[in-house]
């Protein structure tokens, strides 16, 4: 069985849907282009439908997560309850004076 799949990203982070809206408008002249959407495919097979449904932490998202300020517990077990809230599957900490 195979899964497809399509994502497109929010408006707010779609940048590469941005800059080549902004490149067709500029190298060829189509002035009247008013919004251009970037969708990307993945195919996924070879997988429990189960598995698919309800992955494990292993293949869910897991940010990169910056911490540069002083830290605070309360703080950092509330964003890792958000995290998980989201559905995350875990998160990699980078550390970092500033």
């Amino acid at each position: 069985m195979v899964y497809r799949i399509y994502v497109e990203k929010k408006e707010a982070f779609a940048h590469e849907a941005a800059s080549l809206k902004n490149d067709i408008i500029k190298l060829l002249q189509i002035e009247g282009l008013k919004g251009l959407r970037v969708v990307n495919r993945y195919d996924v097979e070879n997988l429990d439908r189960e598995l698919f449904e309800n992955p494990t932490s292993e293949y869910r998202g897991a940010p990169f997560w910056a911490w540069n300020g002083k830290l605070d517990r309360e703080e950092l077990a509330r964003q890792i309850r958000i995290f998980r809230k989201m559905g995350m599957g875990g998160f990699h900490i980078h550390v970092r004076t500033g």
